[in-house]
C-alpha cells in the first residue's frame, strides 16, 4: 500500500494532504505545501525545520530535500515556474482522461480552486 502525501506545518499546526498529481495543498500560514498525490511526493517549504512529513497515523517520517536553485519562485519556495506549468499540464490532462459522461458534469469549487492556484503561481512572477 502506498503512503499518503501528508505533512504538518510546525508553525501553524495545519495538516495537509495532496490527493492527486495536480493537487497542490498549502498550510494556513502558507509556509509549507505538498503536491503530486501518491504519484510524486513533492513538497515545498520556507525552511526544512517548519516541515514535518507524516504517515497515516500522524507519525513523523524523516525527509531528504534538495536546496532550491536561484531560479525558484520567491513567493512559493521550492516550486519553479516550470514545475507550475507541468502541474497545470497534468491538471488539464486529467480532464482529457475523464470518461465522456464525466466531462459533462459540473466542476466543483475544489477543482476550480486547484486550477486557479496553479495559474496564480505561474502568473505572479
Amino acid at each position: 500500500m502506498k503512503q499518503r502525501n501528508r505533512a504538518k506545518c510546525k508553525l501553524c499546526g495545519d495538516v495537509i494532504e495532496s490527493l492527486t498529481a495536480s493537487d497542490l495543498q498549502m498550510c494556513d500560514c502558507e509556509t509549507i505545501g505538498v503536491y503530486g498525490g501518491m504519484e510524486v511526493y513533492r513538497a515545498i517549504f520556507d525552511k526544512p525545520e517548519h516541515f514535518i512529513r507524516i504517515d497515516d497515523e500522524d507519525r513523523e517520517i524523516p525527509i531528504e530535500y534538495i536546496e532550491k536553485p536561484d531560479e525558484m519562485i520567491k513567493e512559493n519556495p521550492g516550486v519553479s515556474r516550470k514545475d507550475m506549468i507541468d502541474m497545470l499540464k497534468l491538471h488539464l490532462e486529467g480532464f482529457d482522461n475523464l470518461p465522456d459522461h464525466a466531462k459533462h458534469q459540473p466542476a466543483s469549487q475544489y477543482d476550480v480552486q486547484c486550477l486557479a492556484m496553479i495559474i496564480y503561481g505561474i502568473l505572479r512572477n
